[in-house]
């Protein structure tokens, strides 16, 4: 009888540390997981600008004023205008016009609307083409595909936007099969370009890597 029960008691422990090791291995984050394996991290509505001063979220006025010290973008647009070209002006309009739409700031979430915004910004506006690469990363508006997430991604690093330099630079650290080659060299370069724009994450990445 005190055989058995040994037998049983055995049986329970091991089935319990099972159960125990189950739990812990799920409650792991799996590299492969999809989570883990998003090129593009999450955005804000508070996450950091290039030119923190170039994009203020307008609505249209309304009514429409006759013109002079307004305009059809809104109370302060004309002043903006004056410090830029009129093609880097409509831009930022235009991806400010986004980021409402991106977020719902005053407005419901429309990603088809903000997609289009974007789009007309991004020959100029970094973060307009950061994200763009998001939307198609995560198939707001468009079609899941993270190939043109990539080339959004390029566009925004050309135009200087930091937090797209660090983010490229992150993946050519650490690679994405069939989608980014390992490059640790570039990965440097990026890090140390956003990092030279004031970005806490790239300067403490590189204070872990060292010198080249």
């Amino acid at each position: 009888m005190g055989a058995i029960v040994g037998v049983l008691s055995m049986a329970v422990l091991g089935v319990a540390a099972f159960v125990a090791i189950a739990w812990y291995q799920s409650d792991r984050v799996d590299p492969a997981s999809p989570a883990d394996s998003r090129l593009i991290p999450g955005v804000t509505a508070t996450d950091d600008l290039r030119d923190a001063d170039a994009v203020q979220p307008v609505a249209p006025a309304d009514p429409i004023p006759p013109g002079g010290a307004t305009s059809l973008f809104g109370e302060g647009a004309l002043d903006r205008a004056d410090a830029m070209s009129f093609d880097r002006f409509l831009a930022s309009e235009k991806l400010a016009e986004g980021i409402r739409y991106y977020f719902g700031e005053g407005v419901a979430i429309d990603d088809e609307r903000a997609r289009r915004c974007f789009e007309e910004a991004a020959a100029y506006e970094g973060r307009a083409a950061f994200l763009l690469a998001h939307l198609y990363e995560n198939g707001r508006g468009v079609v899941p595909d993270d190939r043109m997430a990539l080339e959004w991604l390029h566009r925004s690093v050309r135009l200087g936007y930091p937090q797209a330099q660090y983010v490229l630079g992150m993946l050519y650290l650490e690679g994405r099969p069939g989608l980014v080659t390992p490059d640790a060299e570039g990965a440097y370069r990026l890090l140390a370009a956003a990092a030279s724009q004031g970005h806490e994450a790239a300067r403490e990445t590189l204070g872990r890597l060292g010198s080249p």
